[in-house]
């Protein structure tokens, strides 16, 4: 079987890309070369320019461009972008949950993450907002992969 490969949802990094190039252009206009000194525009517009448009828009380009598995699904386990490999033998349980990540005046923001429980009473927790699959798909790809890997080895990994 093939694996799996989950990335990131292109239309949030295209959104990013766009929202990187208007602040590009929100920072020239606001800093307005025409009636400032030079060092009053690099002042107004080149730090916010390197501190925040440049970053953001080299990020989503990158990412676009490479598109790195974020999820990856194998016969043998899951394995994640930071190379951090989980058999399937190595996991327990799997989980579901929404959190709070970020609150202010403007509302709360809110994350979806997965949380396997390892054979060992480790608990592994990862992000699935954003990923080009939902979180329902990855949660029921997650269980359908360790049903499969369980049943294809109940006789030679009895347990």
């Amino acid at each position: 079987m093939e694996p799996l490969i989950i990335k990131k949802a292109a239309t949030n990094l295209y959104g990013l890309l766009i929202l990187s190039v208007l602040s590009f252009i929100a920072f020239i206009y606001i800093a307005d070369f025409r009636r400032s000194t030079l060092l009053q525009f690099l002042l107004m517009a080149g730090i916010p320019i390197a501190l925040i448009a440049l970053p953001l828009f080299i990020y989503s380009l990158r990412e676009l461009i490479r598109k790195p598995a974020q999820l990856t699904f194998t016969e043998e386990g899951l394995e994640t972008r930071m190379k951090k490999f989980y058999p399937w033998k190595n996991m327990e349980s799997i989980s579901f949950s929404i959190e709070k990540v970020a609150s202010d005046n403007a509302g709360t923001v809110y994350g979806n993450y997965i949380t396997i429980q390892l054979n060992d009473t480790n608990l592994v927790k990862f992000p699935v907002s954003h990923l080009d699959r939902n979180p329902e798909d990855i949660m029921y790809l997650l269980k359908q992969f360790k049903i499969n890997w369980d049943r294809a080895n109940e006789f030679t990994h009895p347990g």
